[in-house]
């Protein structure tokens, strides 16, 4: 991640911390969609 965010000019502390962000929503919304969908 760090190697594409460097090639792409971007910061790669904060590109890797969108990433992160990105997965736990994800993460939230398909335990979201799970709890939903048992009840």
């Amino acid at each position: 991640m760090r190697g594409l965010a460097h090639d792409a000019n971007l910061d790669p502390d904060f590109s890797e911390k969108f990433l992160r962000f990105i997965i736990d929503e994800v993460i939230r919304h398909h335990e979201r969609v799970r709890v939903t969908d048992t009840r």
